[in-house]
């Protein structure tokens, strides 16, 4: 994935920042522990897509828009 994309996409949940981790291929937000992944050097922020800090499904809830 091209770095440069970091300055540009944020958390779908939480709008924070994101850092992408090479081991796994995926970005991280810390903030709400979870990782969405990167297909073909493309983000996927997809709430449904994200993986818990295990690598398993995470069942997220979006936050309520104001």
């Amino acid at each position: 994935m091209d770095p440069r994309w970091l300055d540009w996409v944020v958390c779908p949940r939480c709008l924070g920042h994101l850092d992408f981790r090479e081991g796994t291929a995926d970005l991280w937000c810390p903030a709400d522990r979870l990782a969405f992944p990167v297909c073909e050097g493309i983000p996927v922020l997809l709430l449904d897509e994200a993986l818990g800090p295990d690598g398993s499904a995470a069942s997220v809830v979006p936050d309520p828009q104001p």
